[in-house]
């Protein structure tokens, strides 16, 4: 075995982390996709993307209309979701309308 055996090559296709994502992913990727360090930096690109939407506020100009974070449209459709999911098992696993239409 040569002595480069051990050794791992790192390369980033494209030139970055985020290389082949959407221009919105591409923003809030900072490191290799799958590390555990993503959780901390998911929390981090929240309270970023929630500053970022409150600003707009605090100078008097027009709300942000296209948010990354989840709203609380979000939240209920996910409370519907989970809702179907338990009545389509109680009834024996038969399609359910979650309701999700805005």
């Amino acid at each position: 075995m040569d002595d480069q055996s051990r050794k791992i090559r790192i390369g980033m296709v494209g030139g970055g982390f985020g290389a082949g994502l959407s221009p919105d992913a591409e923003r809030v990727t900072r490191g290799g996709l799958g590390h555990p360090e993503g959780f901390l930096e998911s929390l981090g690109n929240l309270y970023t993307d929630v500053a970022e939407a409150l600003r707009p506020r605090e100078s008097g100009s027009a709300p942000l209309d296209d948010v990354s974070y989840p709203t609380a449209w979000d939240g209920v459709m996910g409370i519907r979701f989970v809702e179907s999911v338990v009545a389509s098992h109680a009834a024996g696993g038969r399609w359910t309308d979650a309701g999700m239409a805005k």
